[in-house]
């Protein structure tokens, strides 16, 4: 497809090479200090292998006439909307040759981006954004915040790990199968696949909750040398934790506690803002103190979302319940990256149930916000009484803020564990 003069399409195996060395280039941390040789042909061999074998996920490159000058991977993801499974596109390494730079070459790639998802029907995208700031601009909304948590092993409770094994290779197909039925309780949640597990099992140190021969949990953990003349002494760093209990949980905690004698300090980094209430000193060790607090975790952001077919969006949740709501809502939304979300749409809510009306005649309230801001409230990440505060939201008449903010109100917050 042509943007500005930019042919973008689909890459074959040929230009995975030059994709690659855009990659490099345009991430330091892929420079090759960071990044061996052999660590790039290693990169190179999976891209290949997934060009070849996973439908799921694709690469796509920007050309200026012949000569590539950025590339992008779409993953096609099935994730966890409230109750139900939603079909989201996500992209990753968004690189633009170094040469090329503000050239519209980003932009161009996410408008084409955008183009293949809404012209597939899927009404949500995801991405990791190397400046928020441009993403936001594209319409993407803040996702939930990632908490950094450093803790010494002891301030974990204390039970026993009866339950706890060592998983391997041939443990793929429960493991696969235990996340996935995490995931599909857990709102904002990616659906993985056995050659996921099979990269987290090959790589990471793995543990499980195993009762009554299934598995209800597990653990993937590293462990980072703390200084190179110590060799007893490591942090150990949590890379994935999926419990479907708090048994389950209390276990492989209680593993890791075990650790203490060789583990100067456990990391983990989780979306769980409560997870500080398992820890008996949930301080992190930092030195300062700001005002009468101390500092327990650190944060980023991470994750955005972005709607991209606002219409198509309410037509699928047609059988989700809004909270049994009942309200006429006028849902206008500010200039959209997007032509087509432009404008304003009629909602009806009849005790919970949404049909999207085509005549706007009459309506109880109209709301008017960013598709970035309307995006993060939609996942469940800010409320809508929040965005009226800070003044990020209108509506016109006040005695139903209420209303509107129940109606898009979630139990918790949208979590992911999947990177990309």
């Amino acid at each position: 497809m042509k943007y500005e003069g930019y042919n973008i399409k689909k890459l074959t195996s040929d230009n995975l090479t030059n994709f690659q060395q855009i990659a490099i280039k345009a991430y330091p941390a892929m420079l090759p200090d960071n990044f061996p040789p052999e660590a790039q042909q290693a990169w190179l061999d999976r891209m290949k292998l997934a060009h070849e074998e996973n439908p799921l996920i694709n690469y796509y490159g920007c050309f200026k006439k012949d000569k590539l000058v950025g590339g992008m991977i779409y993953f096609d993801f099935k994730m966890t909307l409230f109750d139900q499974f939603a079909e989201v596109g996500g992209i990753g390494v968004v690189c633009v040759d170094l040469l090329h730079k503000k050239e519209h070459v980003a932009k161009n790639m996410v408008k084409a981006f955008h183009d293949h998802y809404f012209a597939r029907g899927i009404t949500i995208t995801a991405l990791y954004p190397f400046r928020p700031d441009f993403y936001t601009a594209m319409g993407y909304g803040l996702g939930k915040k990632m908490n950094r948590y450093r803790f010494k092993p002891k301030s974990l409770p204390k039970s026993h790990k009866i339950h706890i094994v060592k998983l391997g290779m041939s443990d793929t197909h429960i493991t696969k199968d235990c996340f996935n039925r995490y995931a599909l309780k857990t709102h904002g949640m990616i659906q993985t696949d056995e050659k996921a597990m099979e990269r987290l099992l090959t790589k990471q140190n793995v543990v499980g909750y195993k009762l009554n021969n299934e598995l209800q949990g597990f653990m993937a953990f590293s462990f980072k040398r703390v200084d190179p003349d110590n060799f007893i002494l490591q942090d150990l760093i949590i890379e994935e934790l999926i419990y479907e209990n708090s048994d389950a949980l209390r276990e492989l905690l209680t593993y890791l506690r075990s650790q203490a004698d060789q583990v100067r300090n456990l990391y983990f980094h989780t979306q769980d803002d409560h997870f500080h209430y398992l820890l008996h000193d949930p301080r992190n060790g930092g030195k300062k103190i700001f005002l009468t607090s101390q500092e327990s975790n650190v944060q980023g952001l991470g994750i955005m979302y972005r709607i991209i077919n606002v219409r198509k969006l309410f037509t699928d949740l047609s059988t989700f319940n809004f909270r049994n709501q009942s309200v006429k809502l006028l849902l206008t939304l500010e200039y959209d990256f997007l032509e087509v979300n432009n404008g304003k749409l009629l909602l009806r809510f009849d005790n919970g149930m949404c049909s999207v009306m085509d005549d706007i005649k009459d309506f109880d309230v109209e709301i008017q916000l960013k598709i970035a801001d309307f995006s993060s409230m939609f996942m469940g990440v800010v409320p809508f009484k929040k965005l009226y505060d800070l003044g990020l939201a209108q509506i016109s008449n006040v005695d139903y803020l209420d209303t509107i903010t129940h109606l898009f109100a979630t139990k918790l917050p949208p979590i992911t564990t999947q990177q990309f």
